[in-house]
């Protein structure tokens, strides 16, 4: 008889949730959730645009916050519309919407380091911040061998929820405008961002149908409540309208996901 004892199970993976708001994100953290990860000491509260909750820690949300603020203090430039993205500069909790293009670096802060870290206390965890698109690097060190999970949809979705959530906060975004902000979170995560660290891209579809969730389970080591998973919760309509460019970007992410583009 083999008395080799048998080795004890590995913890689940840490994670962090990367996407651009209203992309899906929220409902992939609500998932890591189900299987009892950490998701803060502080969350941002659910409302009625997101009823079931964001499922973002506060405390590293205002980090992001003050990181992307050097970038945010003058207005960005368009690069596949025409169209003014918005017309004054972003200002505190409002930075979801910031556009960075790929080649602009974010740059740690020292003073932030020790409230970067004390987010991180308790695990396993799960981090999740439209943000994280273009903080991601300043974090890596602290976030080590967790997975990072890409969340995306069709861009049209996206923007056209982007525009109702961004006038909740008073600010005037065009349809344009939310294309533009998706399109510089994603080209920052595919040509930046991917090639650091485990990665699972994964498109909202294959959540509401349940075909990605297998991989979802296999990289972060443990089982997926998919009882929270409505398919009702796709609800925004999409305007199906988009510059090739920001074709060109979706089309890469549903490759790498292995998701046929519509």
């Amino acid at each position: 008889m083999d008395s080799t004892p048998e080795r004890p199970p590995r913890p689940p993976r840490n994670v962090v949730v990367v996407g651009s708001g209203r992309s899906g994100s929220s409902l992939v953290a609500g998932l890591v959730a189900t299987a009892g990860h950490h998701m803060g000491r502080r969350l941002v509260r659910a409302n009625d645009a997101n009823p079931r909750g964001f499922f973002e820690d506060f405390r590293t949300l205002l980090v992001n916050e003050q990181l992307l603020a050097p970038y945010t203090d003058v207005l960005p430039q368009p690069r596949y519309t025409r169209c003014r993205i918005y017309p004054r500069p972003l200002v505190e909790l409002q930075r979801w919407l910031a556009v960075l293009w790929p080649e602009v670096a974010v740059q740690a802060r020292p003073e932030l380091e020790p409230k970067m870290r004390a987010t991180l206390v308790d695990g396993p965890w799960c981090r999740k911040d439209p943000r994280f698109c273009h903080t991601l690097p300043v974090w890596e060190p602290l976030f080590g061998d967790a997975v990072r999970i890409c969340v995306f949809r069709e861009p049209g979705r996206t923007a056209t929820s982007m525009v109702s959530l961004a006038r909740r906060q008073q600010v005037e975004l065009s349809y344009g405008g939310a294309l533009e902000i998706w399109a510089a979170g994603y080209l920052r995560v595919l040509h930046r961002h991917r090639h650091h660290g485990q990665w699972v891209f994964v498109h909202y579809d294959q959540i509401l149908d349940g075909t990605g969730i297998d991989r979802l389970e296999r990289a972060i080591g443990t089982r997926l409540d998919t009882a929270v998973v409505d398919p009702a919760l796709r609800r925004t309509p999409d305007q199906g309208r988009w510059p090739a460019g920001v074709g060109e970007i979706y089309q890469e992410l549903c490759e790498v996901a292995g998701h046929p583009a519509e």
